[in-house]
């Protein structure tokens, strides 16, 4: 076969393998610069080969075939080589590409000055990237995890440099996420891209970013709670539920705040006179202090745990390294398995108080104050309750109107009263 012919997806994937000990290259017919390796053992890898102005040919890899298409090892090959062209010397071709920063350094810059310092949370950033993005530490991040694995669908792309990643590999990486049922997590990835190569745009580390380009997944809200007739159930399992598990879940959903920063509520952070829990910044997912209204079974609850923390900093003490509770999958399972009930996940407890609040007629700005929610549009889900709790309401006024037209003269009966 001949050395330079147009390079197509069809054809790279026909090249025959050179003899054991042996590399075959190729060049791109189309685009100058830009050619093939084929390995022995079948690595087929683009690189850019060019004469460096004053100085020796240079060669650049861009990366492996299929996992750089065709199109895209083009479009990254034409900017190398304007760079090669423009460099004064060599050495200056080489700083020009070799000396710009790599994706996992820009993450690392990210993190420490927009992340760590400010008030999201670094270890939700950090679990994305490497889950998706970057390398996967050896050891698990927490003691008693099991060990983590990479999805199929990830990539690690953090020794790529910045102007290597673009809108069509994102695409492609979003799609696959997509493709394994995890549109909200491919929307949480590129979300998190942006936000980096945002980050890079403000200090002009970068001149563009390639994920604005990729068009999120369509979302749908999960509504799921505990419905009126599920109630009886859950609330007998949760009783018969041992102990933390059984006041965590309670509190959890008479609270209705997260999962993560209930398990790690201190009794410093907890007035049980006023009836109220101030949550952290640091546990609060926008770094500002919550507080949030303790009444009812829940404040029961914690009078009771109270009683007994014998000089303890949390309220739900675990023996892990962390010092309080985490992960309560197993116990959440016996509870479901106990009431019968499917697809309820710990979360939805969040959403339970939420929609009760909204079926009772509840505002949504006071719900959101209750949820601790700081955007308005994380209550939305609430509004279809809520307009049903409204609808309800109505239809007294339609049969109050419907009882005057049978009995003229006749006054509505205000609700919960009877007429003697």
């Amino acid at each position: 076969m001949e050395t330079s012919f147009v390079f197509t997806e069809a054809r790279l994937r026909a090249l025959p393998l050179p003899a054991a000990g042996q590399r075959a290259n190729y060049r791109d017919a189309k685009q100058p610069g830009l050619h093939l390796r084929v390995s022995a053992g079948g690595a087929r890898t683009f690189s850019v080969f060019r004469r460096v102005r004053n100085g020796s040919p240079e060669r650049i890899t861009i990366g492996r075939w299929p996992d750089i298409t065709v199109d895209e090892a083009r479009r990254q090959a034409a900017g190398l080589v304007a760079k090669l062209a423009s460099a004064e010397s060599p050495a200056a071709a080489r700083r020009a590409v070799r000396g710009e920063m790599t994706f996992g350094q820009l993450y690392d810059a990210y993190l420490k000055d927009r992340i760590t310092a400010g008030k999201k949370r670094p270890d939700l950033i950090s679990g994305l990237w490497e889950l998706y993005l970057g390398p996967l530490p050896d050891a698990p991040r927490k003691a008693h995890s099991r060990e983590r694995k990479k999805p199929v669908e990830s990539v690690d792309w953090s020794d790529k440099r910045v102007s290597e990643i673009s809108v069509s590999m994102l695409a492609q990486l979003h799609r696959r996420i997509c493709a394994a049922g995890k549109g909200r997590t491919g929307n949480k990835v590129i979300a998190l891209v942006r936000a980096i190569y945002g980050y890079g745009l403000d200090h002009r580390i970068v001149t563009e970013n390639p994920a604005i380009g990729v068009t999120f997944a369509p979302e749908r809200e999960r509504d799921r709670f505990v419905k009126g007739n599920e109630l009886p159930r859950f609330l007998a399992a949760l009783e018969a539920e041992e102990q933390p598990w059984r006041d965590l879940f309670t509190v959890l959903l008479y609270v209705g705040y997260r999962r993560r920063a209930v398990e790690a509520m201190r009794w410093q952070d907890i007035d049980l006179v006023a009836g109220i829990w101030t949550v952290p910044g640091e546990r609060a997912k926008n770094g500002d202090p919550i507080v949030l209204p303790v009444v009812g079974a829940a404040l029961t609850t914690l009078q009771a745990r109270s009683a007994e923390k014998e000089g303890q900093e949390w309220v739900f003490p675990g023996g892990g390294r962390r010092g309080h509770v985490t992960c309560p999958r197993n116990a959440w399972a016996r509870v479901l398995a106990r009431a019968g009930i499917d697809d309820l996940w710990l979360h939805d407890l969040r959403r339970t108080l939420g929609s009760w609040l909204a079926m009772s007629g509840v505002s949504l700005p006071a719900i959101g104050r209750a949820l601790g929610h700081k955007n308005s549009s994380s209550t939305q889900v609430y509004a279809r309750l809520q307009t049903e709790a409204v609808a309800n309401v109505v239809q007294v006024a339609h049969d109050a109107i419907a009882a005057a037209a049978e009995n003229p003269g006749a006054l509505p009966t205000p609700r919960g009263q009877t007429r003697s």
